[in-house]
């Protein structure tokens, strides 16, 4: 493991929301830096928001402002 490897926000941020980006060395280096603790609980909880269930109107809105957003029978 890299002693001297600087982690960034971006770093942080790959580690929550594209976890298979992040290199095993930075991510045990990131888990076990408690300094860190609170950007990723940060990031968590916006992952969070974003993956609720959007509402249907909200949904077909969505589908009728983005062609490559389309709706299944099950939306």
């Amino acid at each position: 493991m890299k002693k001297n490897k600087d982690i960034t926000e971006i770093d942080i941020f790959n580690l929550v929301f594209f976890s298979d980006t992040v290199r095993e060395e930075d991510r045990k280096l990131i888990e076990s830096n408690k300094e860190y603790y609170e950007l990723i609980e940060f990031y968590k909880k916006q992952k969070e928001e974003i993956e609720k269930s959007l509402q249907n109107k909200t949904k077909k809105k969505l589908a009728a402002l983005i062609p490559a957003y389309k709706l299944t029978a099950e939306q």
